[in-house]
């Protein structure tokens, strides 16, 4: 059984649609202020929340994040910014800013799924990917990845077919304290195409935009 918090989400309804059609999942809804409150008592695996709930409760937020060993916390956010974190090094580890359009069912069970596939692990082919380790393999081969690469991988992987700016991906894998220029960017995803080898298609460019990851289009790439 996994327990996850969501709040500041409008449509009630959908997220005990969502709770009652998985019965391994016991889905918290604080619906005041005094419920919110109380969940810092409660071992939770999983938060959902929009940036206005955490800007509300960051510092209680981000003890409980400290404290509780398993938990992940989905940020959502309408744009990607820098996000001061208590610890930040527990960037793309426990804390996972997500650019989002609308909050709906769709966006839940992506969240759930990815949550999963974290616990997990994820085969393509041959390729392995290991969010424990923080390892990706080719051919039961780990490839020599530096963690600013591995975290650029998971992040374009959350955002499955999501373009995003080269700034975007700067503020959510480097966050503040970055110092450059944003086409650094392009170097270090140049790398990650480098020893990826024949997977190295799964990360597109969007020209005049950005770049978008395609891991579940991986049989079309390997077809030519």
């Amino acid at each position: 059984m996994h327990t996850i918090l969501i709040a500041g989400m409008e449509d009630r309804a959908m997220l005990h649609e969502v709770a009652s059609a998985n019965q391994q999942l016991h889905v918290i809804l604080p619906e005041s202020h005094e419920d919110f409150i109380e969940v810092w008592n409660k071992p939770i695996d999983l938060m959902i929340l929009p940036s206005s709930v955490y800007k509300r409760y960051q510092k209680e937020i981000d003890l409980l994040i400290e404290k509780q060993h398993s938990i992940k916390f989905f940020l959502l956010l309408s744009k990607l910014t820098p996000m001061d974190f208590h610890h930040k090094d527990l960037l793309l580890k426990k804390y996972f800013p997500m650019k989002v359009k609308s909050m709906d069912r769709n966006l839940v069970d992506r969240i759930l799924n990815f949550a999963e596939e974290m616990d997990n692990g994820c085969i393509c082919e041959d390729l392995v990917l290991n969010y424990r380790e923080r390892t990706i393999s080719v051919q039961h081969e780990v490839l020599p990845l530096t963690p600013l690469e591995f975290d650029l991988f998971l992040f374009l992987r959350l955002h499955e077919m999501t373009t995003l700016t080269r700034d975007e991906l700067i503020k959510a894998v480097w966050g503040y304290n970055f110092l450059g220029d944003s086409r650094t960017i392009d170097t270090h995803i140049k790398s990650l195409r480098r020893k990826l080898g024949k997977y190295r298609c799964l990360i597109k460019t969007i020209w005049g935009k950005g770049y978008q990851m395609d891991l579940n289009g991986i049989s079309s790439f390997l077809s030519f």
